[in-house]
């Protein structure tokens, strides 16, 4: 009952912001300013220290070893680049290569090594496993400016490795914002889908309304309003040898869902020429024109989809399932209690086996 009179208000105080929009986004700036001094220092100065928070310099890395570097027998199979508008992007393939094709997208700020739980799982189940690195992340290219990580962009790169495979159609899996990504896809592209799963990634329309209406939301996204801030977001990332990255990760590496080697995996790439601004473009073109555009004429999704939900999710409430059905024909939802955001990693056991039992 409290909770719902606060989002009444909160909801009221944002019709009121609404009538002059550059106050609205205004106050959302500044929140997301104040909260990111409030929380990226203080992890910073907590995971590696004052001193090398001020005035360390981040060292130098080598790419470090991934499980399949170190062992031959579970290998990956196939290592390649697709262009896409003149951006390669980097994917990896393993198992069968005659079977379905299962492809799977990550999201911030990972790679293709975040599924791989999943590429081991589902190659011994005779399936072509396919992950690729988003656009701005890892092994791909880094294109300049915002608009080139539009969704329409993100979602032809999709396009051009599924042509690229010679495979007609696929499963297509998507966590963050590869599920973003994934839902686009789906909503364009349903020619080129038999199913589809989503892991902790919102329907955009519900998204930016509860940011509107859900004070959780809104709090909980406050890393996304100091992203739209040009500049200081890639330097606050680099603050204590990319400490805010490390804190991503920071309960599954305390947890042992991950290794050190996967953590600094992800600092090597982010520490690549415009690696930070690519990621944190994705969140600038979050209310550009063109995606905008997009959202307003994209058709319902008609494909079968399931949805996997951590309902531990720090950043996004579970209220984004609300009303999923409206976007959706033939929805199924599965939320794990006391999973957080990072489900495929956290609960592998459990999303597989979900994922197998509807697609099987």
């Amino acid at each position: 009952m409290i909770e719902k009179s606060f989002n009444n208000l909160f909801k009221f105080i944002n019709n009121i912001l609404l009538s002059c929009p550059p106050l609205f986004y205004f106050t959302r700036l500044v929140y997301g300013l104040v909260m990111a001094a409030l929380l990226i220092v203080p992890i910073s100065v907590f995971i590696s220290g004052f001193k090398q928070t001020f005035f360390g310099l981040n060292p130098k890395r080598s790419r470090p070893k991934t499980k399949y570097d170190l062992d031959s027998n579970s290998g990956i199979e196939e290592s390649g680049f697709v262009t896409s508008d003149g951006v390669d992007i980097h994917f990896v393939s393993k198992g069968n290569p005659n079977g379905e094709v299962i492809l799977f997208l990550h999201g911030f700020p990972e790679c293709w090594y975040s599924w791989k739980h999943q590429i081991d799982f589902f190659s011994d189940k005779g399936y072509r496993v396919v992950a690729m690195s988003l656009r701005g992340y890892a092994e791909s290219g880094k294109p300049k400016g915002v608009e080139s990580y539009e969704q329409t962009k993100l979602a032809n790169d999709v396009k051009e490795l599924i042509e690229y495979l010679r495979c007609g159609k696929v499963i297509l899996v998507g966590h963050d914002w590869g599920g973003v990504i994934s839902w686009t896809f789906s909503a364009m592209h349903s020619e080129f889908i038999t199913k589809l799963i989503i892991l902790n990634a919102p329907i955009s329309k519900i998204y930016l309304k509860l940011q509107k209406e859900n004070i959780k939301q809104f709090l909980g996204s406050f890393y996304i309003y100091f992203f739209r801030v040009p500049y200081l977001p890639e330097l606050a990332l680099k603050l204590g040898d990319y400490a805010f990255l490390e804190m991503c990760c920071f309960e599954l590496l305390q947890k042992g869902k991950i290794t050190r080697n996967a953590v600094d995996l992800v600092k090597y790439y982010a520490a690549q020429d415009n690696a930070l601004t690519a990621m944190i473009n994705y969140y600038r073109a979050m209310v550009s024109k063109g995606n905008l555009q997009l959202l307003k004429k994209l058709p319902k999704i008609t494909v079968p989809t399931l949805v996997i939900w951590g309902e531990k999710d720090a950043a996004l409430v579970v209220e984004n399932l609300k009303g999923m059905n409206t976007f959706v024909d033939d929805l199924q939802v599965s939320r794990l209690p006391g999973v957080s955001h990072w489900v495929q990693q956290e609960d592998p056991e459990t999303v597989n086996q979900e994922i197998i039992g509807f697609i099987s």
